[in-house]
């Protein structure tokens, strides 16, 4: 079973979907799970529709595939104070839930794979998914870089994505904080930013 993840960020606005669609055109996962941003009204609608959209046009290719909508509030989605813990707390829960239904619904031969499209969003939104990657929270996921079409030939043999490689040897070793961890640095945040405005 493959499942996408990736949030919907201007460039999939397009017409053509834009980077999401690029890796979900070649992929065709089982499941995708589409973030937003839904911190003002504008955005929520904004993006919510660009998800709505982008999963009409997934339906169109795979008739099959299930797509659920995660929002994200966040006021200011460049930055790390809020953006880290929401995405760790998201993601935590999104593979919570996909390991539950696994043991309750499916054998356990049928291995679920992760995949992120880390190109949609904010630079910040895709500094985080290499975090996340780093700390060991997303060990059975591979991140995902999309394409734009004159490269593809020249440096990737045709594929509109490629695989981010952080097996380097000189790339810094992180944890994960727990759940709990994770819930108080949120309403902590949220705290001495409501007080700051």
């Amino acid at each position: 079973m493959k499942i996408l993840i990736s949030f919907i960020g201007d460039n999939d606005l397009k017409p053509d979907g834009g980077a999401v669609m690029n890796v979900f055109q070649s992929l065709k996962p089982n499941s995708v799970y589409l973030f937003y941003n839904t911190h003002s009204r504008d955005h929520e609608l904004k993006y919510l529709h660009g998800a709505s959209d982008t999963a009409s046009k997934m339906k169109k290719l795979v008739p099959t595939v299930d797509c659920e909508y995660v929002p994200i509030d966040i006021e200011d989605p460049t930055s790390y104070d809020l953006l880290y813990p929401k995405m760790n707390d998201e993601i935590q829960r999104i593979f919570k839930d996909k390991n539950s239904d696994t043991n309750d619904q499916r054998t356990k031969t049928e291995a679920i794979e992760y995949y992120i499209s880390i190109t949609s969003g904010t630079p910040q939104m895709q500094f985080i998914w290499i975090l996340l990657k780093e700390n060991g929270l997303l060990n059975n996921t591979t991140l995902l870089q999309s394409i734009n079409t004159p490269y593809q030939e020249k440096n990737n043999a045709g594929k509109p994505y490629r695989e981010i490689n952080l097996e380097l040897d000189d790339f810094p070793k992180l944890t994960n904080p727990t759940s709990i961890k994770r819930q108080l640095t949120i309403e902590h945040r949220e705290k001495l930013d409501l007080k700051d405005k």
